[in-house]
């Protein structure tokens, strides 16, 4: 939803759009501190979400309150998204692939890579957005 509310600021110029949206990614980041076990949807849902919110907040990071958040929605993702992603892409994908597992990349990968590359460009993060592609 932050997404949406994010673009349709940029359409409008209608301000109530922009907080909208800031408000959600402030909530979601204060709400979820903890996600799934990484083999279950931990990685998945974790990757749902920063992908949205980490757009989101590129098109409203020039507003005051867009870069008072942040600072702290990337301290946020660094300590509580990216050891789930980090551990299923890089630790268990390349020990399924090592024991010969076929079709590990799916819709977590496209998940996981999406997130990855939507947080390295909002964070001026080149190894992160490197990692996603």
């Amino acid at each position: 939803m932050a997404i949406k509310q994010a673009m349709a600021y940029w359409a409008t110029s209608d301000m109530r759009y922009a907080n909208n949206a800031l408000s959600i990614i402030e909530a979601w980041t204060n709400t979820n501190t903890a996600f799934g076990l990484q083999k279950e949807n931990g990685p998945l849902e974790a990757g749902w979400g920063l992908a949205c919110m980490a757009k989101a907040l590129e098109l409203l990071r020039d507003l005051p309150r867009g870069r008072a958040i942040l600072p702290s929605f990337v301290a946020y993702v660094d300590n509580i998204l990216m050891p789930l992603m980090d551990t299923y892409v890089i630790g268990m994908t390349i020990t399924a692939l090592r024991n010969g597992a076929k079709n590990v990349y799916g819709n977590w990968h496209t998940t996981i890579a999406d997130a990855m590359i939507s947080f390295g460009v909002l964070a001026d993060d080149g190894g992160r957005y490197n990692i996603g592609t």
